[in-house]
């Protein structure tokens, strides 16, 4: 999920009832548009960040959510055009479509950054470096308090392998943030480094990893505390994940199979099937 959606369907809303047509000029999904991962999310947590009932994975161009958001989510429609692209395929990430990479934000300077943020966007809801203030943003995160090599080897790398998730290793490293969290302060930490995309789950490792390091440095994790993109009264870990059972799921220590009790997509793949145009 990320904020132009959002941005779009507020658009969408504020042109109901007037004679205006939007035109959408539709663009790639940068990390592919038939993988789906994560959970829905629930009403109660709808923030500028997440508005509406799909998983931060959810497989859809912007063209795409807009004609869901036509069909699904409000009850009147309006006079709504899409632009499609020329020669995309579901299955293509970024690169695969020769293009130059235009920043959709400061802190995703290139289309790696893109794969990994359904993972490491998580950290931006607790008081751990998510790499703002480094030269890989979105890819690192870190704490002054973490012996990164100590930790890899001594337990991460045993929790890696018995959850059986692939297509990345994490690689320690240290960095000094220069401005935000933790700024000028040594944080040990690891970057997900993918080596294959395909196969990486980028939603269920970030789970992981923040599990591991929320267990691991004990005291010194802290939930970030609201507000948080307009939210002044839920916790941002829930608002980030869409539901506050992730943020349990984490305090309680459970296994990584007890993610698929939250993935219920079945409904939404559906939905999707209905709205596709490519």
């Amino acid at each position: 999920m990320y904020t132009y959606i959002y941005t779009l369907t507020l658009l969408l809303e504020k042109c109901i009832n007037k004679n205006i047509e939007v035109i959408v000029l539709d663009r790639p999904n940068p990390i592919n548009g038939v993988d789906i991962e994560g959970n829905i999310l629930e009403p109660k947590f709808e923030s500028f960040i997440g508005r509406h009932p799909i998983p931060v994975r959810h497989g859809m161009t912007i063209g795409e959510v807009a004609l869901m958001h036509q069909n699904l989510w409000i009850k009147e429609k309006i006079n709504l055009k899409i632009i499609k692209m020329i020669n995309w395929k579901r299955e293509m990430y970024f690169e695969d479509t020769k293009l130059p990479w235009l920043l959709p934000s400061p802190n995703i300077a290139r289309s790696e950054s893109a794969c990994t943020f359904p993972a490491i966007v998580l950290f931006e809801g607790t008081n751990l470096s998510e790499g703002r203030g480094t030269t890989q943003p979105l890819e690192i995160v870190g704490h002054p308090k973490i012996n990164p090599f100590l930790l890899f080897s001594n337990h991460l790398f045993n929790s890696i392998k018995e959850s059986k998730l692939e297509g990345f290793v994490l690689r320690p490293i240290t960095f000094t943030p220069t401005f935000d969290k933790n700024h000028n302060e040594v944080c040990g930490g690891f970057q997900i480094h993918i080596t294959n995309k395909t196969i990486f789950k980028p939603w269920r490792v970030g789970q992981l990893v923040i599990r591991e390091l929320y267990n691991h440095l004990e005291n010194d994790f802290k939930w970030r505390s609201p507000p948080f993109e307009y939210n002044y009264t839920q916790l941002p870990i829930d608002i980030i994940n869409g539901s506050n059972k992730l943020r349990h799921w984490v305090e309680k220590n459970e296994s990584v199979e007890t993610l698929d009790s939250f993935e219920n997509l079945k409904d939404y793949k559906l939905q999707l099937e209905e709205i596709k145009i490519y």
